[in-house]
């Protein structure tokens, strides 16, 4: 792994910044480089970021880039997160998706079918995001808590065409109490997000039931060129 934060506590925070300056999309790197990671299917390595019971992560302008075998980040409840002027590309995860992980592998993931993943304040800025096995973007939140997710600026490329290939950003909410507020762009100049590749739905939003989810999805780009794409 790159970065393992594991247990850390609810005081707990990790702040990486690069530069302080530059904030186009995808960054400059300033903030340093995980390359790729070797773990086999269901362990905490092959992980570029691991975050368990942590909270208050901030990652700006970092690469994480190359082939990592599980996750390029991967989180289970955490609380707070941020993602700004960053590039996540290459290639993320394996065939793998036995339960609890039934949403596959893949680029960003936060929690899965049995672990909660990420509750406070979640933002995404500015990020140039590829290369899931089969989520590029992946949020599974199970608990009673509210999460408020901010995605703007970003542009969500390709995920891989392998026949794995699922949503580029999925947000499930499978929990009775379980909050989930998204704003995903918005009406300044800017905040619209661009997907341009996705295997299935460029973006998609549950709520089960006993579940909150409310989405506001603002000037955004959809196109799609997905080799593999099969939505009819």
């Amino acid at each position: 792994n790159g970065i393992v934060l594991d247990n850390t506590g609810a005081l707990a925070g990790l702040t990486v910044t690069g530069d302080g300056a530059n904030t186009a999309v995808g960054g400059n790197g300033s903030g340093g480089t995980i390359g790729g990671t070797t773990g086999v299917d269901g362990g905490t390595a092959g992980i570029g970021v691991f975050l368990r019971d942590t909270a208050s992560v901030v990652l700006r302008r970092m690469n994480v880039t190359g082939t990592h075998d599980n996750y390029a980040i991967r989180g289970t409840r955490v609380n707070g997160f941020t993602l700004e002027y960053a590039t996540v590309s290459g290639a993320h995860g394996t065939n793998y998706n036995a339960a609890p992980n039934n949403a596959g592998e893949g680029s960003i993931y936060f929690g899965d079918t049995a672990n909660n993943g990420v509750t406070g304040n979640v933002v995404f800025t500015n990020n140039l995001i590829s290369g899931g096995n089969w989520r590029n973007l992946s949020i599974i939140n199970t608990t009673a808590a509210t999460t408020n997710l901010t995605i703007k600026g970003n542009t969500f490329g390709a995920n891989l065409n392998n026949g794995q290939g699922d949503q580029s950003v999925a947000v499930e909410a499978r929990g009775s109490g379980t909050v989930i507020n998204s704003v995903v762009g918005g009406p300044l100049a800017g905040e619209g997000n661009t997907f341009t590749s996705a295997r299935s739905d460029h973006a998609n939003f549950t709520g089960q039931t006993g579940s909150t989810m409310d989405v506001q999805f603002r000037n955004n780009t959809l196109t799609n060129n997905h080799p593999g794409n099969n939505i009819g």
